[in-house]
């Protein structure tokens, strides 16, 4: 990966390593660097990049630049290379400067003409827009879902992988970091810079909502399904998950605690249940997990606003931040009227806040169109679940448990019985809270 040479950033990438290499001696005396220029090196002030090279000299190696073919060692400073080798360097910082400044030059007029005369600025745009800015109808509705799987708790893996093989085949090398990238640009809501220069792609609503969630999951680690739906539902008494291990030969998949896989004696429960144990708990008791849902949709219909309202105040908080640092540097009056605006946008918002904090919102008691289609997407009614907290519990008494508010439903799992006389894998369910028993 290119690391800045300008901004020293390059110290903390392979010159950095090889620096530390050559404190600790681990080059001979003689050893020879090959560099394209002495720029490659480092851009960095002309005083540090002279301290730093000329200790690379003094450890007995040379430096030898392939574009003029000079060596740089001990003997050749001594001899007048000194004066050469810290002109380049001179040269080199002096280039990178101005260069900079350009650039910065550039980028503060293309706001400028975006924010006073709403100039859309060119560059590479994201993956949504064509090279004119404008917004690709085939690219909004990936998009959109991109959105809403991480609100239904799915991680940027795991959604990069779904719009990979999504049906319209219109993202098939979308990676975790461009979904990363994605779910904090502006520029899904028209915005850059501040400006709104560019077609809303998605609603305001949606996005702040998201902002939220970010903020959220930068504090807590969410632990999204990954092959198979119980992952991340299915947990061990210790309280961490099962992973479930599939034997092919025999065709079952068994579970086991992932905590006892690493370390056998980190936890006592050997219990190993048939995921079609788990599979036919869940389908028992889906009436209450789809109250579950029920009750997260009230809540998501109560919160959405509020959600989006708390990530509109934090961007807008950062705003008045951010021009208050560059008002004690350079004050004026068009920065303290941008100042006010924002204030007075920001109050006006902690206001609806408010308003909105002692009003409430009626749940539906049916399953409503959207919630159809989690209940039909797997990987979706998964990740929502687990946010629901919803829990299959395997203890190592061969107890299996789920807990809704203050009941708990119990199932004692019995296995390698015979039935009518034939030797077979038979798994039973004991259910005590119903008094009935159950061949699998």
């Amino acid at each position: 990966m290119a690391l800045s040479a300008y901004h020293g950033k390059q110290l903390n990438g392979d010159l950095g390593l090889f620096l530390e290499a050559v404190k600790a001696d681990v080059y001979p005396v003689g050893t020879v660097l090959l560099v394209e220029a002495i720029d490659r090196l480092g851009r960095t002030d002309t005083s540090q990049m002279i301290h730093i090279l000329t200790g690379i000299i003094n450890a007995g190696i040379s430096i030898v630049t392939l574009e003029d073919g000079m060596t740089y060692n001990v003997h050749a400073l001594n001899g007048g290379a000194l004066y050469t080798f810290s002109g380049k360097i001179q040269q080199a910082h002096d280039y990178s400067e101005k260069l900079s400044k350009r650039i910065k030059a550039s980028w503060n007029i293309k706001k400028k003409n975006a924010k006073e005369h709403g100039i859309r600025p060119i560059f590479g745009f994201p993956f949504w827009l064509d090279k004119a800015g404008e917004l690709k109808p085939e690219c909004q509705p990936l998009l959109e879902q991109m959105f809403t799987d991480y609100l239904s708790g799915l991680g940027q893996t795991r959604i990069a992988e779904r719009l990979r093989f999504d049906e319209s085949g219109l993202l098939p090398a979308i990676t975790a970091k461009t979904v990363k990238k994605t779910l904090a640009n502006e520029m899904v809501i028209g915005l850059w810079n501040e400006a709104e220069v560019f077609p809303k792609a998605i609603s305001p609503t949606l996005f702040y909502q998201v902002q939220e969630e970010l903020k959220k999951r930068s504090f807590t680690p969410v632990v999204t399904p990954r092959a198979l739906f119980f992952s991340g539902i299915a947990k061990c008494e210790c309280g961490t998950n099962l992973t479930f291990a599939t034997d092919f030969k025999r065709g079952y998949t068994n579970s086991r605690c992932n905590k006892r896989t690493r370390r056998k004696e980190s936890c006592d429960n050997s219990r190993s249940i048939a995921y079609k144990v788990f599979e036919y708990i869940h389908e028992q008791c889906s009436d209450n997990w789809k109250y579950l849902l029920l009750e997260r949709q009230q809540q998501t219909d109560n919160d959405s606003e509020l959600q989006a309202l708390d990530g509109l105040i934090t961007a807008l908080e950062a705003k008045v931040n951010k021009v208050l640092d560059i008002l004690i540097e350079t004050p004026s009056q068009r920065l303290q009227k941008r100042l006010t605006d924002i204030e007075s946008e920001l109050e006006k918002q902690i206001k609806q806040r408010h308003t909105l904090t002692v009003e409430t919102t009626l749940a539906p008691d049916f399953i409503t169109t959207g919630e159809q289609e989690l209940l039909n997407d797997e990987a979706l009614l998964s990740s929502t679940l687990i946010k629901c907290n919803y829990e299959i519990t395997s203890h190592k008494d061969g107890t299996l448990a789920v807990n809704f508010d203050d009941v708990q439903y119990k199932y004692e799992v019995l296995k390698g019985f015979k039935k009518n006389g034939v030797s077979a894998y038979k798994t039973r369910l004991i259910n005590h809270s119903l008094n009935y028993c159950t061949w699998l």
